[in-house]
């Protein structure tokens, strides 16, 4: 194949992975701002469901948004406190709920830059040991009960502890 070719491919890859991120982006304030005024206005009770967690998990064709609670709650959560900070919606779009969620307790209406910085550098990961206050490389490991299987992600229950 020729450089140009490769070329050719690799701006045609790029341009569907901006594309992507653009709609991405748009779609996922309007997602967190739905799912801030759905939990706030408690839109489940006029719809008739005996809770939240049944209004989000049921069917769709039942009336229901068919969704996982934590991740609604982690939208919803997420919204609440960019809006808390007063950050604009034009602010809030540059970044991930679930990155925003790990950050929530931290985030305030002057320290922007430094979530925004956190939000680029680091992975989801790295973000969630932060939360935790744990340093990976110096941590005394506490084994659960289960171990994963890095091939098939099965976990099983570990017999010898």
């Amino acid at each position: 194949m020729s450089a140009e070719k490769i070329l050719t491919f690799s701006e045609q890859a790029h341009n569907r992975r901006e594309t992507f991120l653009g709609f991405k982006q748009q779609s996922t304030i309007v997602i967190w701002e739905l799912c801030w005024t759905i939990r706030k206005a408690q839109d489940w009770k006029h719809l008739g469901f005996e809770s939240e967690r049944e209004y989000f998990i049921a069917p769709q064709n039942s009336g229901g948004l068919d969704v996982s609670r934590s991740w609604f709650i982690q939208m919803a959560l997420s919204y609440n406190a960019c809006v808390l900070a007063g950050w604009t919606k034009t602010d809030i779009e540059k970044f991930t709920p679930s990155k925003i969620y790990f950050l929530k307790d931290k985030i305030t209406s002057s320290n922007y830059e430094e979530i925004k910085a956190l939000c680029e550098n680091n992975t989801l990961k790295d973000l969630k040991l932060l939360r935790r206050k744990v340093d990976e490389a110096h941590c005394e490991h506490k084994w659960e009960n289960f171990r994963k299987c890095a091939k098939c992600g099965v976990y099983e229950k570990r017999n010898n502890f």
